[in-house]
C-alpha cells in the first residue's frame, strides 16, 4: 500500500508568511545590516555550493534549493531572484566547519523528514536501556547523515528523491523504510486550484511576489 502525505496547510502558511517576508524585505535588509547575518539567496546558495550538491528549482524570480546530501533538505528559497532575501537558515558556521555532529547535524533549512517520538518507551532517539536524558539523546542516523538519491527528470520546477531508512527504537523494534520525496514547486495556478480563484484575486497575485512549494511522501514498502 501507498500512503501520500501532501502539506497544503503548511504551504498555505508558507506563502501567507513569504509573502508577508517579501512585504518586509527592506525593513529586514536594513536590521540586517547592523546584526550582520542577512543573505542574499545567491549567498546562500553560493555557499551551499561550496560544500554540497544543490538542486534549484525555479519559475521566475521564485526559487528553492534543494540539498540531497544534507537528508534531503529544502535549504532556502526567495520570490526575489539571485538577489532577493534568503529566507531559510544557512547555518554558515556549521556547514563551513565541516564536522558531523552524532547528535544532529545543524546544516539548518526550510522543510525535511522528520519522525517522532523522540522519548518515551517509542522513542527513536535513545537507546533499548539507556537513561532518557540529553546525555544519551542521539538523533537517528537515518535522519542525521547520508545522501538522498535523485531519481527526478530536470524539469527545474520538482525534485523527487529516495533513500532506504533504518530505525531502531526504545523498546528494541526494528524498521526497514524505503522512502521517495518529491519537492515541487508551486505558482498562481496552483494556490488558484488550492484556494480558489477568489482568493487569489483578492490577494492580487499578479502584483505580489511569492514562493511556495509543496513535498510528497511515499513509503514505497
Amino acid at each position: 500500500m501507498c500512503n501520500y502525505t501532501t502539506t497544503c496547510r503548511q504551504f498555505a502558511l508558507c506563502v501567507a508568511m513569504i509573502m508577508a517576508a517579501a512585504a518586509a524585505a527592506t525593513t529586514e535588509a536594513d536590521e540586517a545590516k547592523t546584526k550582520g547575518n542577512q543573505m542574499s539567496y545567491h549567498e546562500a546558495t553560493e555557499l551551499l555550493s561550496k560544500h554540497t550538491g544543490v538542486v534549484e528549482l525555479t519559475d521566475g524570480d521564485a526559487r528553492v534549493a534543494v540539498c540531497p546530501e544534507y537528508q534531503g533538505r529544502v535549504m532556502t528559497s526567495t520570490c526575489g531572484g539571485p538577489d532577493g532575501p534568503s529566507f531559510g537558515f544557512v547555518n554558515r558556521r556549521f556547514i563551513e566547519a565541516g564536522k558531523c555532529d552524532p547528535r544532529f547535524n545543524n546544516y539548518g533549512g526550510e522543510d525535511r523528514l522528520w519522525l517522532s517520538p523522540e522519548g518515551g518507551q517509542f522513542s527513536l532517539w535513545f537507546k533499548p536501556g539507556a537513561e532518557q536524558n540529553l546525555d544519551n539523546w542521539y538523533t537517528p542516523p537515518a535522519l542525521n547523515e547520508g545522501a538522498w538519491k535523485v531519481v527526478s527528470g530536470s524539469d527545474g520546477k520538482s525534485c523527487r528523491m529516495t533513500t532506504t531508512m533504518k530505525f531502531q527504537n526504545a523498546s528494541a523494534a526494528d524498521f526497514k523504510l524505503d522512502v521517495a520525496r518529491e519537492v515541487r514547486l508551486l505558482g498562481t495556478d496552483d494556490l488558484k486550484n488550492l484556494f480558489g480563484t477568489s482568493v487569489a484575486d483578492t490577494l492580487g497575485l499578479d502584483s505580489v511576489k511569492m514562493v511556495g512549494y509543496l513535498h510528497f511522501l511515499k513509503k514505497q514498502r
